[in-house]
């Protein structure tokens, strides 16, 4: 069911871009909250399609959320910098 959900959530980013999904730190944690894994979470940002853009306040939000140091690195390794001022 978690992975219904999840497919239904980027589902609905996909037909609100063209080309790319653009996925943020709430859709992220949305996707927590359906009861995916890090590791799932990870695989399904990972995919060619996805635009995973992350700012300075969702990576805050992700260690609230209860992300672990070790994914919310690979999140920013992936994420698209929205915030200029910020250095990975």
């Amino acid at each position: 069911m978690r992975h219904l959900c999840a497919a239904l959530v980027l589902s609905v980013l996909a037909a609100c871009a063209h080309s790319h999904q653009r996925v943020g730190g709430a859709d992220v944690i949305a996707l927590k909250k359906q009861g995916l894994s890090d590791r799932e979470i990870l695989r399904q940002v990972r995919s060619p399609d996805v635009m995973l853009t992350l700012t300075d306040d969702d990576v805050v939000s992700l260690v609230s959320a209860g992300f672990t140091e070790e994914t919310i690195n690979a999140l920013l390794a992936l994420a698209r910098d929205v915030d200029p001022g910020r250095h990975h």
